[in-house]
């Protein structure tokens, strides 16, 4: 599904080179569920921003559903985004003025969906994740846990070939991180998108 090889990423300043990823080879097939670890300061979350096509490497090859899109242009790389890659992040961003559907229902806005069918969706992929008797609830009345499902809901909900994760538990207590853990990794086996 995706495949980087020697891929590298450097910042560069008036004064300081940085180099966050140094020849990075990885292999992911689909399905397949991985874990980047590492230290604070390793390149985690830059080589994330580089899977999701938020940021460029600066040298090496990434490969994405066939294609190398090391080099593509930003709007071709933003339709792929769109098409292509859920989001989850650790701080939820979720819009405070909307309900828990309608925060789910924003993804699918883009993709020109009639409303009954995002609203059909919203259902579903609510009920999926244990958060559909909170879908008229706004994200102020939610724990961390339940605004991370909705947030999780988010980012299933156009039926995304690969869903990236920005340390999905890292504001949340041990308890409601382990049910989101749980939840992910369940959420990975049943992943027919035919079923949905």
């Amino acid at each position: 599904m995706l495949k980087l090889r020697d891929l590298s990423k450097t910042y560069r300043t008036a004064d300081v080179e940085t180099t966050a990823l140094n020849n990075v080879s990885i292999s992911i097939e689909r399905g397949e569920f991985v874990a980047i670890m590492g230290p604070s300061g390793c390149g985690k979350s830059t080589l994330l921003n580089i899977l999701g096509m938020l940021d460029n490497p600066s040298a090496g090859a990434y490969d994405f559903l066939g294609e190398d899109v090391a080099d593509y242009p930003e709007r071709k790389l933003a339709l792929i985004r769109k098409t292509h890659i859920g989001f989850i992040f650790q701080s939820f961003n979720l819009i405070d003025e909307l309900t828990v559907r309608e925060n789910i229902e924003l993804a699918l806005l883009y993709h020109k969906i009639p409303a009954r069918e995002r609203r059909e969706r919203a259902d579903l992929v609510m009920d999926k994740v244990g958060i559909g008797h909170r879908a008229g609830h706004m994200p102020s009345q939610l724990s961390g846990g339940q605004q991370q499902r909705v947030a999780v809901a988010r980012a299933l909900i156009a039926q995304p070939d690969l869903i990236l994760a920005d340390e999905p538990t890292g504001n949340l207590d041990s308890q409601h991180g382990q049910e989101v853990m749980e939840m992910l990794q369940r959420l990975n086996e049943e992943a027919q998108p035919s079923s949905w």
